[in-house]
């Protein structure tokens, strides 16, 4: 998958999002609501993606600089901060249509949201299978990341066996790296927050530096 965050890290993350996504932690997450009864992905911007991750344990382990793979990118440290600076990024970002379409943000959290409520008809949803790859940047068109095929209908809803059962397939396009040098994220609580319990990593509630 190349190095976003960097690799391996990139690995680490798809594993993390795979596992809390699938099983009792995928069932702790779709049955949780906070005090203002929203879901830890409503589409509503006070749910922030980067703090939704911190939420869920959906981080690299690592906090030190661990990318001796790119000499020529020097200070990428605090491979955390990255993901998360990376998500908040997305805020801003629009698959190849333009402005037209959701922010890569609202439709990551708007597929998981439809996930994690049930809401393909006919369709028992019982995980979420992550993925992340490259592509290049088509001539005349800006590069930007968002979730194939795109903002709009992303993902596919796969059957298991001969069973109800569905899990929903999310492979996110990257068209570009995030940006070298030092990054720092500081910790975005909600204002209405409870702990998700029985999942198999804590949050993370610090200031990363």
């Amino acid at each position: 998958m190349g190095s976003l965050i960097p690799n391996p890290m990139d690995q680490e993350i798809v594993f993390r999002l795979n596992t809390v996504f699938s099983g009792a932690s995928f069932t702790a997450i779709a049955t949780h609501r906070d005090p203002d009864g929203l879901t830890v992905f409503d589409p509503s911007p006070t749910k922030k993606l980067s703090r939704s991750a911190r939420r869920i344990g959906a981080y690299p382990q690592s906090q030190n600089d661990t990318d001796p793979s790119h000499p020529t990118q020097p200070g990428r440290r605090n491979p955390r901060a990255r993901w998360y600076f990376f998500l908040d990024s997305l805020e801003a970002l629009h698959d190849p249509s333009g402005t037209g379409s959701p922010t890569t943000a609202v439709a990551i959290k708007s597929a998981l949201q439809k996930a994690i409520t049930n809401s393909y008809p006919g369709k028992n949803i019982v995980g979420v299978v992550f993925n992340a790859t490259y592509a290049t940047t088509p001539p005349g068109h800006p590069s930007t990341v968002y979730l194939e095929p795109d903002n709009t209908s992303p993902g596919h809803v796969w059957q298991i066996g001969g069973t109800n059962n569905h899990v929903l397939c999310l492979t996110l396009i990257c068209q570009h790296h995030i940006k070298g040098g030092p990054i720092s994220h500081q910790n975005n609580p909600g204002a209405s927050e409870s702990p998700i319990p029985n999942l198999p990593w804590p949050g993370d509630d610090q200031d990363e530096n």
